[in-house]
């Protein structure tokens, strides 16, 4: 249950499976020819098709079977966590997932990649379904150390052709500058309350995506 997704209003690109062709074909079983066919292209949205009701007593007696664990509270936030990105390149969601990773493993640093950024948070009780819907892959949280010079290297590939950037961080504040031939800049980047040394290793955290 992806409630709360809206890929229209938080720039995000809509799902690829819209809609799909159904398509039939009769053979003739002697020559093998098409004598008769059709193609209907539908909807795929659950919202715009009548369930099938095999499929859906399926479904049914599937979310019976996991409802407790979806249902379990893991904590609460205050305000909703959005993917919505302020012109900096940051969002709610993203840094609060960076934040989390950072922490289950101790680490100094932590990058979040925004595809794997699926719903919303919404304000109130987050339960294990919630969490879910908002990470719903099998990754793990990987530890490793990096240098400060390959960190600077890697918030400078981080940048689409659009200007956008792809990572969500924690542990690290920096300045990006964007030059009239697309390249990126990196300046007076932080971590801990001190400058970024590149010579120093550090902890970094990511999921094994």
């Amino acid at each position: 249950d992806c409630s709360g997704c809206d890929f229209h209003t938080t720039n995000q690109p809509l799902p690829g499976g819209r809609s799909y062709a159904d398509v039939e074909l009769s053979l003739d079983p002697e020559s093998g020819d098409v004598v008769k066919k059709t193609a209907t292209i539908r909807p795929a949205h659950a919202d715009q098709v009548e369930p099938c009701p095999t499929v859906a007593k399926l479904v049914a007696s599937a979310e019976e079977a996991v409802a407790s664990r979806v249902s379990r509270r893991l904590g609460a936030i205050d305000g909703a966590a959005s993917r919505g990105r302020a012109p900096s390149g940051e969002s709610p969601l993203g840094k609060l997932v960076a934040d989390a990773q950072r922490a289950a493993v101790a680490a100094e640093i932590a990058f979040m990649n925004e595809g794997g950024l699926r719903c919303d948070l919404q304000a109130g009780d987050v339960t294990w379904g919630d969490a879910y819907s908002l990470h719903p892959f099998a990754n793990e949280i990987v530890a490793m150390e990096l240098s400060g010079e390959q960190i600077l290297a890697l918030l400078k590939q981080q940048w689409r052709e659009d200007g956008s950037s792809i990572l969500h961080v924690s542990g690290i504040a920096y300045e990006w500058c964007a030059g009239e031939d697309g390249s990126v800049e990196i300046a007076n980047a932080i971590v801990g309350g001190e400058p970024l040394e590149e010579g120093r290793s550090y902890r970094v955290a990511v999921n094994d995506y």
